[in-house]
Protein backbone atom coordinates (compact mmCIF):
# COMPACT_ATOMS: atom_id res chain seq x y z
CA UNK A 1 0.00 0.00 0.00
CA UNK A 2 2.69 2.48 1.33
CA UNK A 3 4.65 1.48 -2.49
CA UNK A 4 1.40 2.35 -4.33
CA UNK A 5 0.97 5.79 -2.84
CA UNK A 6 4.54 6.79 -3.20
CA UNK A 7 3.90 6.36 -6.95
CA UNK A 8 1.21 8.45 -7.18
CA UNK A 9 2.74 11.46 -5.04
CA UNK A 10 6.19 10.93 -7.20
CA UNK A 11 3.92 11.55 -10.62
CA UNK A 12 2.26 14.41 -9.35
CA UNK A 13 5.46 15.84 -8.22
CA UNK A 14 7.26 15.69 -11.26
CA UNK A 15 4.63 17.15 -13.18
CA UNK A 16 4.99 19.71 -10.94
CA UNK A 17 8.64 19.87 -12.06
CA UNK A 18 7.92 19.80 -15.23
CA UNK A 19 5.42 22.53 -15.13
CA UNK A 20 7.26 24.74 -13.48
CA UNK A 21 10.14 24.32 -16.09
CA UNK A 22 7.99 25.13 -18.75
CA UNK A 23 7.07 28.14 -16.53
CA UNK A 24 10.24 29.15 -15.77
CA UNK A 25 11.51 28.49 -19.71
CA UNK A 26 8.38 30.95 -21.14
CA UNK A 27 9.26 33.95 -18.80
CA UNK A 28 12.86 33.29 -20.45
CA UNK A 29 11.81 33.29 -23.40
CA UNK A 30 9.96 36.40 -22.40
CA UNK A 31 12.69 38.48 -21.61
CA UNK A 32 15.42 37.12 -24.66
CA UNK A 33 12.47 38.66 -26.37
CA UNK A 34 12.71 41.89 -24.90
CA UNK A 35 16.64 41.85 -25.11
CA UNK A 36 16.06 40.83 -28.89
CA UNK A 37 13.67 44.17 -29.15
CA UNK A 38 16.15 46.12 -27.19
CA UNK A 39 18.91 45.27 -29.56
CA UNK A 40 16.80 46.54 -32.38
CA UNK A 41 16.39 49.67 -30.78
CA UNK A 42 19.80 50.44 -28.93
CA UNK A 43 22.42 49.46 -31.72
CA UNK A 44 26.29 48.07 -30.28
CA UNK A 45 28.30 51.15 -30.45
CA UNK A 46 31.33 49.95 -28.48
CA UNK A 47 32.70 47.36 -26.63
CA UNK A 48 33.16 47.31 -22.61
CA UNK A 49 36.52 48.60 -21.42
CA UNK A 50 37.19 45.23 -19.50
CA UNK A 51 37.25 43.54 -22.46
CA UNK A 52 39.14 45.77 -23.89
CA UNK A 53 42.74 44.36 -22.46
CA UNK A 54 42.70 40.66 -23.64
CA UNK A 55 44.38 39.19 -26.34
CA UNK A 56 42.40 37.75 -29.32
CA UNK A 57 42.76 33.85 -28.18
CA UNK A 58 41.46 35.10 -24.58
CA UNK A 59 38.72 36.87 -26.14
CA UNK A 60 37.43 34.33 -28.76
CA UNK A 61 37.84 31.08 -25.87
CA UNK A 62 35.38 33.65 -23.50
CA UNK A 63 33.33 34.11 -26.14
CA UNK A 64 33.12 30.31 -27.43
CA UNK A 65 32.34 29.49 -23.64
CA UNK A 66 29.60 32.01 -23.61
CA UNK A 67 28.04 30.93 -26.65
CA UNK A 68 27.85 27.12 -25.78
CA UNK A 69 26.51 28.26 -22.28
CA UNK A 70 23.73 30.61 -23.34
CA UNK A 71 22.54 28.45 -26.37
CA UNK A 72 21.45 25.69 -24.82
CA UNK A 73 19.50 27.80 -22.15
CA UNK A 74 17.92 29.46 -24.55
CA UNK A 75 16.79 26.40 -26.59
CA UNK A 76 15.64 24.77 -22.96
CA UNK A 77 18.44 22.19 -22.50
CA UNK A 78 19.50 21.45 -18.51
CA UNK A 79 22.74 21.47 -18.69
CA UNK A 80 25.21 23.17 -20.72
CA UNK A 81 27.24 21.71 -23.20
CA UNK A 82 30.58 22.79 -21.76
CA UNK A 83 31.65 23.91 -18.03
CA UNK A 84 30.05 27.02 -16.80
CA UNK A 85 32.24 29.89 -16.78
CA UNK A 86 32.67 30.77 -12.77
CA UNK A 87 35.90 32.39 -12.71
CA UNK A 88 37.70 35.26 -14.45
CA UNK A 89 40.85 35.72 -15.78
CA UNK A 90 42.71 38.73 -13.83
CA UNK A 91 42.33 41.26 -17.07
CA UNK A 92 38.67 40.89 -16.26
CA UNK A 93 38.30 40.88 -12.90
CA UNK A 94 35.47 43.03 -11.75
CA UNK A 95 33.52 41.70 -14.82
CA UNK A 96 30.09 40.15 -14.40
CA UNK A 97 30.15 36.14 -15.92
CA UNK A 98 26.72 35.62 -15.26
CA UNK A 99 25.35 38.52 -17.25
CA UNK A 100 27.92 37.39 -20.28
CA UNK A 101 26.24 33.89 -19.82
CA UNK A 102 22.52 34.41 -19.70
CA UNK A 103 22.12 37.71 -21.24
CA UNK A 104 21.96 38.20 -25.20
CA UNK A 105 23.54 41.85 -24.60
CA UNK A 106 26.24 40.91 -23.05
CA UNK A 107 27.24 38.39 -25.40
CA UNK A 108 27.24 40.76 -28.09
CA UNK A 109 29.55 42.83 -26.58
CA UNK A 110 32.01 39.43 -26.58
CA UNK A 111 31.73 38.54 -29.89
CA UNK A 112 32.14 42.90 -30.64
CA UNK A 113 35.19 43.20 -28.36
CA UNK A 114 36.62 39.57 -30.29
CA UNK A 115 35.83 41.11 -33.73
CA UNK A 116 37.18 44.24 -33.05
CA UNK A 117 39.89 43.88 -30.01
CA UNK A 118 41.79 47.18 -30.76
CA UNK A 119 39.47 49.98 -32.24
CA UNK A 120 41.10 52.69 -31.51
CA UNK A 121 43.94 51.85 -34.08
CA UNK A 122 45.03 54.21 -36.56
CA UNK A 123 46.93 54.50 -40.09
CA UNK A 124 50.45 54.49 -39.68
CA UNK A 125 53.22 56.42 -40.93
CA UNK A 126 54.01 53.78 -43.68
CA UNK A 127 50.64 53.23 -45.01
CA UNK A 128 49.98 56.80 -45.71
CA UNK A 129 52.75 57.02 -47.41
CA UNK A 130 52.48 54.08 -49.90
CA UNK A 131 48.99 55.84 -50.83
CA UNK A 132 50.90 59.39 -51.64
CA UNK A 133 53.27 57.43 -54.03
CA UNK A 134 50.10 55.44 -55.41
CA UNK A 135 48.47 58.78 -55.70
CA UNK A 136 51.86 60.82 -57.41
CA UNK A 137 52.39 58.10 -59.82
CA UNK A 138 48.23 58.05 -61.15
CA UNK A 139 49.19 62.12 -61.13
CA UNK A 140 52.48 61.77 -63.35
CA UNK A 141 50.31 59.39 -65.61
CA UNK A 142 47.33 61.10 -66.12
CA UNK A 143 48.45 64.87 -66.35
CA UNK A 144 50.07 64.38 -70.00
CA UNK A 145 47.20 63.30 -71.49
CA UNK A 146 45.13 65.30 -69.76
CA UNK A 147 46.70 68.40 -70.85
CA UNK A 148 47.53 67.10 -74.55
CA UNK A 149 43.86 67.24 -74.38
CA UNK A 150 43.18 70.45 -73.18
CA UNK A 151 45.54 71.81 -75.83
CA UNK A 152 43.51 70.18 -78.58
CA UNK A 153 40.40 71.64 -77.60
CA UNK A 154 42.14 74.94 -77.41
CA UNK A 155 43.71 74.44 -80.90
CA UNK A 156 40.48 73.33 -82.43
CA UNK A 157 38.22 76.20 -80.66
CA UNK A 158 41.03 78.75 -81.94
CA UNK A 159 40.78 77.53 -85.21
CA UNK A 160 37.02 77.64 -85.39
CA UNK A 161 37.45 81.54 -84.17
CA UNK A 162 39.85 82.41 -86.78
CA UNK A 163 37.80 80.70 -89.63
CA UNK A 164 34.54 83.09 -88.25
CA UNK A 165 37.11 86.19 -88.57
CA UNK A 166 38.66 85.45 -92.16
CA UNK A 167 34.24 85.11 -93.18
CA UNK A 168 33.36 88.26 -91.61
CA UNK A 169 36.38 90.20 -93.13
CA UNK A 170 34.84 88.83 -96.36
CA UNK A 171 31.14 89.30 -96.17
CA UNK A 172 31.66 93.17 -95.11
CA UNK A 173 33.80 93.63 -97.96
CA UNK A 174 30.81 92.36 -99.92
CA UNK A 175 28.03 93.99 -98.73
CA UNK A 176 29.09 97.22 -98.09
CA UNK A 177 30.94 97.29 -100.85
CA UNK A 178 34.31 98.96 -99.68
CA UNK A 179 37.61 97.10 -99.76
CA UNK A 180 38.60 95.80 -96.34
CA UNK A 181 42.51 95.26 -95.38
CA UNK A 182 43.78 92.10 -93.66
CA UNK A 183 46.41 92.27 -91.38
CA UNK A 184 48.46 88.94 -90.42
CA UNK A 185 50.85 89.14 -87.43
CA UNK A 186 52.64 86.23 -86.45
CA UNK A 187 55.01 88.04 -83.53
CA UNK A 188 51.80 89.00 -82.01
CA UNK A 189 50.08 86.51 -82.90
CA UNK A 190 47.60 88.69 -83.66
CA UNK A 191 44.63 88.91 -86.91
CA UNK A 192 43.05 92.34 -87.74
CA UNK A 193 41.17 93.80 -90.29
CA UNK A 194 40.28 97.63 -91.58
CA UNK A 195 37.99 99.56 -93.39
CA UNK A 196 36.54 102.79 -94.30
CA UNK A 197 33.63 102.64 -92.83
CA UNK A 198 33.42 104.03 -89.00
CA UNK A 199 33.89 101.39 -86.17
CA UNK A 200 34.40 98.45 -88.40
CA UNK A 201 37.93 97.54 -87.30
CA UNK A 202 38.30 93.95 -86.01
CA UNK A 203 41.02 92.78 -83.91
CA UNK A 204 41.71 89.15 -82.95
CA UNK A 205 44.34 87.98 -80.16
CA UNK A 206 45.08 83.72 -80.08
CA UNK A 207 44.66 82.33 -76.75
CA UNK A 208 47.80 81.07 -74.51
CA UNK A 209 49.49 78.14 -76.17
CA UNK A 210 48.60 79.01 -79.54
CA UNK A 211 50.73 80.06 -81.63
CA UNK A 212 50.06 81.59 -85.50
CA UNK A 213 52.91 79.79 -86.77
CA UNK A 214 53.07 80.97 -90.81
CA UNK A 215 50.82 82.30 -92.90
CA UNK A 216 50.48 80.39 -96.00
CA UNK A 217 52.35 80.84 -99.24
CA UNK A 218 55.33 81.30 -96.92
CA UNK A 219 56.90 84.94 -98.00
CA UNK A 220 61.12 86.21 -97.90
CA UNK A 221 60.45 87.23 -94.54
CA UNK A 222 58.18 84.44 -92.54
CA UNK A 223 58.29 86.66 -89.22
CA UNK A 224 56.66 90.22 -90.80
CA UNK A 225 53.13 91.12 -90.94
CA UNK A 226 51.26 90.19 -93.76
CA UNK A 227 49.10 92.69 -95.17
CA UNK A 228 46.01 90.92 -97.86
CA UNK A 229 43.22 93.36 -99.86
CA UNK A 230 39.89 92.22 -99.86
CA UNK A 231 37.98 93.87 -102.55
CA UNK A 232 34.50 93.86 -103.26
CA UNK A 233 33.36 91.54 -106.57
CA UNK A 234 37.29 91.00 -106.37
CA UNK A 235 39.03 87.70 -105.88
CA UNK A 236 39.51 86.01 -102.54
CA UNK A 237 43.36 85.48 -101.89
CA UNK A 238 44.09 82.21 -101.98
CA UNK A 239 46.01 81.97 -98.38
CA UNK A 240 46.25 79.99 -95.68
CA UNK A 241 46.92 80.83 -91.53
CA UNK A 242 48.12 77.74 -89.79
CA UNK A 243 47.98 77.43 -85.92
CA UNK A 244 50.09 74.94 -83.68
CA UNK A 245 49.87 74.20 -80.19
CA UNK A 246 52.10 73.13 -77.28
CA UNK A 247 52.16 69.68 -78.14
CA UNK A 248 52.81 69.70 -81.91
CA UNK A 249 48.96 69.74 -82.99
CA UNK A 250 48.55 71.89 -86.19
CA UNK A 251 45.91 73.59 -88.27
CA UNK A 252 45.39 75.06 -91.27
CA UNK A 253 42.87 77.98 -91.87
CA UNK A 254 42.76 78.09 -95.96
CA UNK A 255 40.34 80.92 -97.78
CA UNK A 256 39.16 79.09 -100.74
CA UNK A 257 39.34 81.89 -103.86
CA UNK A 258 37.04 79.85 -105.27
CA UNK A 259 34.13 80.55 -102.94
CA UNK A 260 35.61 82.89 -100.93
CA UNK A 261 34.71 80.99 -97.32
CA UNK A 262 37.50 79.61 -94.96
CA UNK A 263 38.21 75.78 -94.45
CA UNK A 264 39.85 74.00 -92.01
CA UNK A 265 42.84 71.22 -92.39
CA UNK A 266 44.47 69.26 -90.02
CA UNK A 267 48.22 68.67 -90.64
CA UNK A 268 50.29 65.44 -89.63
CA UNK A 269 52.91 65.50 -87.27
CA UNK A 270 55.56 63.94 -88.60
Amino acid sequence: MRESKSKPESAEGAEVTISSQRLGLQREEIVHRRDAEARRTEPLTSAPSALSGLDFLKSLRLCVSAVNNYLPHRRGAEAPRTKPLTSAPSALSGFDFESLKNSPTSLRLCVSAVKNPNPRRGITLIEMLVVMVIIAVIVSVTTPSITAGIDAVRLATATSTVASFLNSAVNLAERRQRPVELIVSPKTNRLQFLSTDPGSARELTLPDGIVLEAVLPVSDDPDSDRRLLLMPGGVVPGIGIQLANRHGGRRIVHLDPMTGFPRVESVENK
